[in-house]
């Protein structure tokens, strides 16, 4: 009885283990609406400047690693390296560009790869972004 037990636990560990998951659990997946951004002409003198409601600037980033935007067209995939960096994929070009990333519940911060002090900020939201 000990003995199938053991190998009755044996098996259901690894069929588990072999499971695959073909999903992301991050929080960045969702909708995001561009608030404010930051672009420094290289003196030190850039400020964080408010996006006008007029203009809804999004990103959506979906379970399955992919995304939409209409900031940055080409941009069609993400992936989540740690804490701090976040690769997105562009069409048509081979290596992923690096972005810092800060978020939590309700806001999220991107920072592209730029010589001098660059940034976005979003706000998560639940409208229905591609059909405006």
């Amino acid at each position: 009885m000990k003995k199938s037990t053991t190998l009755y636990l044996l098996c259901i560990f690894l069929f588990s283990a072999c499971e695959k998951d073909d999903t992301l659990s991050t929080p960045l997946q969702g909708k995001w609406i561009l608030t404010e951004t930051l672009a420094d002409p290289g003196d030190g003198s850039g400020e964080w400047k408010t996006v006008s409601e007029d203009s809804v600037a999004y990103i959506i980033f979906n379970q399955d690693g992919s995304l939409q935007t209409n900031l940055y067209p080409k941009m069609e995939h993400y992936r989540v390296k740690d804490s701090i960096y976040l690769e997105i994929g562009i069409t048509s070009q081979k290596n992923p560009i690096l972005y810092r990333y800060q978020i939590d519940q309700n806001s999220l911060l991107l920072n592209p790869p730029c010589i001098e002090a660059c940034g976005l900020r979003f706000v998560r939201t639940n409208k229905d972004l591609l059909n405006n």
